[in-house]
């Protein structure tokens, strides 16, 4: 599980990676310069690539023996079990994975909430959109970066729940510091970057390291309703991030009398 969960984690991490250069290559204003809908529709040549490397490229799995075959059936029957439960029983099964969950939705609530706020608000000058847009382009590449460095760890970092925790309550902090910097430009330059890299870096290792530890730690019958139960709870914290990202924004375009606020600061 360890070996699968940190591939997995790694691959989209460089997915991350990837997919700012390909944004960034296509549409700066240094680059190509093309629109976001050119950038897209040459992107849809990448899925052609997957068939090509799937059909073509990557060999067939190797003939599994009749002992691993038997294991594996034995491990689906054990597995499958987790489907009779009750509703009830599956809202109490949630309930005791809330160590896991609540870091998974802590550290993304915090960064997408810089990626959705805070850092739209950043510019050197801030007045300037283009200033504000390299930025933003720069910010999230970095953090991707960080992102895939830390997703890329599985296999050599083991991190228990008072580290995942601790990076969570971290990622909180970036979130209030950068927060913080966009209203009074006490560390503005583009020195910045590296706290964005540390912001991919707390963010990877927390979903990359909860899921193994629940490889761990957990029974093996319990492992797939469990990993689809927490993939959830990322899901949570980017949707509240996104909802509060507006909010961030909006009162520090206010702050730096900036135009263009989706919506209305509260403050």
């Amino acid at each position: 599980t360890q070996a699968v969960v940190s591939m997995w984690s790694s691959g989209t991490g460089f997915a991350g990676v990837f997919g700012y250069a390909w944004i960034v290559l296509f549409t700066s204003d240094f680059a190509l310069d093309l629109s976001f809908t050119v950038t897209m529709l040459v992107a849809m040549l990448l899925a052609i690539l997957l068939l090509v490397t799937y059909f073509s490229i990557l060999s067939p799995p190797g003939k599994v023996s009749t002992t691993e075959e038997d294991k594996l059936l034995e491990t689906a029957r054990n597995v499958g079990s987790k489907g009779t439960l009750t509703a009830k029983q599956r809202l109490v099964f949630t309930a005791k994975l809330w160590p896991y969950m609540a870091p998974l939705a802590i550290v993304y609530f915090a960064e997408y909430s810089m990626q959705s706020g805070a850092w739209t608000a950043v510019g050197f000058p801030v007045s300037s959109e283009a200033s504000r847009k390299h930025f933003y382009y720069f910010a999230n590449w970095s953090y991707q970066t960080g992102v895939l460095i830390s997703r890329s760890s599985g296999m050599l970092l083991k991190l228990g729940l008072r580290e995942l925790w601790a990076m969570s309550i971290l990622q909180m902090a970036l979130l209030v510091l950068f927060v913080l910097d966009a209203m009074h430009h006490i560390w503005y330059t583009w020195g910045l970057l590296f706290p964005c890299v540390v912001a991919g870096l707390l963010g990877g290792s927390v979903y990359a390291n909860a899921f193994t530890l629940m490889g761990r730690e957990l029974p093996l019958a319990e492992m797939e309703l469990a990993m689809s139960t927490c993939s959830v709870a990322d899901s949570i914290g980017i949707l509240a991030a996104n909802v509060c990202g507006l909010f961030i924004q909006s009162c520090l375009y206010k702050v730096n009398h900036i135009s263009g606020a989706r919506v209305s600061c509260p403050l």
